[in-house]
């Protein structure tokens, strides 16, 4: 605690709000009064003993399935831990954001999503202006069409996009 005033109570006042280092400033200078902090440390409680219910529900989520590291629609496929694009056994090379979108919309297959929604989800915003989701999902389809896709990020016309298989 720092303080202008050198009585004291002001003393007084800052120990007993729990001040380890007083200084007091005044006319005479400077007056340096330390400490020692002492404040009770206990134990933390300890944790309850796990009951029936919960030891079964920790169980069930270690056999759970664990999580795909793969995703595919058509002959597009995305590895998750890789973060590589394939069309067939061909790699497609992606921007980060694209990345992003295809893992999103291989995930969640013939699903019509609003641009707004794709805007608040990758890019963290909301607005009228939904000219960058207009783009990457642009970019994206391109590469996919070139490189052979047969699964395509399509147009859902007034509304946003639903990643299909085309006919």
């Amino acid at each position: 605690m720092i303080s202008a005033f050198i009585t004291v109570t002001s003393q007084s006042l800052g120990l007993v709000l729990g001040a380890a280092l007083l200084v007091a400033m005044g006319i005479w200078g400077a007056v340096l009064v330390l400490v020692p902090f002492l404040k009770e440390v206990r134990a933390p409680d300890p944790a309850p003993a796990p009951t029936a219910e919960a030891a079964k529900a920790s169980q069930a989520r270690m056999d759970e399935a664990p999580a795909p590291t793969w995703v595919s629609l058509g002959n597009v496929s995305y590895s998750i831990v890789g973060r590589q694009a394939f069309v067939g056994d061909r790699e497609v090379p992606l921007s980060p954001i694209e990345h992003d979108l295809l893992r999103f919309f291989l995930e969640h297959p013939n699903e019509a999503v609003s641009k707004q929604a794709l805007q608040e989800r990758f890019w963290g915003c909301r607005g009228p202006d939904t000219r960058a989701v207009e783009e990457a999902n642009l970019r994206l389809r391109k590469k996919l069409q070139a490189a052979g896709s047969t699964a395509t990020n399509e147009v859902v016309r007034g509304y946003g996009y639903k990643f299909t298989v085309r006919d």
